[in-house]
């Protein structure tokens, strides 16, 4: 995929023509995922290893003489599924991170994913993929959306047949998931995964808008956004609007806040954090969860804490996350104003009916201000 430098300027074919195959493949697989997204979910869709774990433990009771009891344990036809489904997963996350890799080493790679069908390849994904496949589409698509111009990108609808800019579905996904655990993408209806799993997801979410931001093609565009979704909350709560108008806009404001400075990143694996010793030492989470009390961290070269090892666990509460995306101040500062106009109406609205949902948007809104 990373072609070699070569002056004849045929280094670039194989990459482009791998590239080709790739898109083939996980076209494909987005496909068959877009079908099983429709269907009711059985047993072995709801908890894959689960199926399997069961499955292996009655072939090694069976080897070692026990007798099997009829109607327990998940029938062939489930585990065959499952074993399926499990195999397609690993085909798409390993595909969507030799292409990550590729991007960053290869300006080749990059512009060609940059690509109107990989781009509506990669968001079509979102909905049909794993969580941990759609937080790898998503920050590949940090990379190769900031050479694309802003009303070109559109989100397909899942059954509706029309599409969506990509800005207020983005920041939809964001709001609903912080505020409401409320799924947007597709997959969220037809496969039940835990709130850690999702909050991936939102990371990468507010990762890509992030990167958006910092390119000069989308950020007036982007910021216009964000400051006009702050702008519209304390109105709305003010004005004592029907309750599904106050969550819309909340959930708009929350997760533009969230974009801006807010968020509260996870220790999802790949999540950059620092490790609370003395000295405090980078890594990056190998293992672990969002709500998980111990993390497996590889340590940053030599930076380790004294007789750390290459991998280290460590206790969740010694470790502070580290934002994926950091903005610069100037880019904010010339809307710092409409930020604090926007925010002390939000703060007065603490005993409002909509109690709860002003003081989620003023905790964001301090949040976002830290900077």
């Amino acid at each position: 995929l990373v072609p070699a430098r070569e002056a004849s300027g045929n280094a670039e074919r194989p990459a482009l023509a791998l590239l080709a195959q790739m898109h083939e493949g996980l076209a494909a697989l987005a496909a068959a995922a877009a079908a099983r997204c429709t269907e009711a979910p059985t047993a072995a869709a709801e908890s894959l290893h689960q199926v399997i774990v069961e499955a292996e433990a009655e072939a090694e009771a069976e080897a070692a003489g026990s007798a099997k009891v009829d109607g327990e344990g998940p029938g062939e036809g489930a585990v065959a599924e499952a074993r399926q489904r499990l195999a397609a997963e690993r085909a798409m996350f390993a595909t969507l991170g030799q292409l990550r890799v590729a991007a960053a080493e290869s300006s080749v790679v990059l512009g060609a994913l940059a690509a109107d069908s990989w781009c509506d390849l990669l968001l079509g994904l979102l909905h049909v993929a794993s969580p941990r496949c759609a937080r790898l589409a998503l920050l590949l698509l940090g990379r190769t959306l900031p050479n694309c111009a802003p009303g070109a990108v559109t989100v397909r609808v899942p059954g509706k047949g029309d599409r969506r800019p990509l800005i207020p579905f983005v920041l939809e996904l964001i709001g609903a998931e912080v505020a409401e655990g409320r799924h947007v993408l597709a997959i969220g209806g037809s496969c039940w995964r835990t709130a850690a799993a999702w909050q991936g997801v939102v990371d990468a979410s507010v990762a890509l808008l992030r990167r958006l931001i910092l390119a000069e093609t989308w950020r007036e565009t982007l910021l216009a956004a964000l400051v006009g979704a702050v702008q519209a909350a304390p109105k709305v709560l003010r004005q004592g609007a029907p309750p599904s108008t106050v969550r819309d806009v909340g959930v708009g404001a929350i997760a533009a806040f969230c974009v801006l400075g807010g968020h509260l990143w996870s220790s999802c694996p790949g999540a950059r954090v620092s490790v609370l010793d003395s000295p405090e030492w980078p890594g990056t989470v190998v293992a672990g969860s969002a709500d998980a009390t111990t993390l497996l961290i590889a340590a940053d070269g030599s930076a380790t804490a004294p007789g750390a090892t290459e991998v280290v666990q460590v206790a969740s509460s010694r470790v502070r996350c580290r934002p994926q995306v950091k903005l610069p101040p100037a880019l904010l500062l010339p809307h710092l104003s409409a930020l604090l106009d926007g925010y002390a109406p939000i703060a007065a609205a603490a005993d409002a009916p909509h109690a709860s949902l002003a003081l989620l948007l003023r905790s964001r809104a301090l949040g976002s201000l830290s900077w």
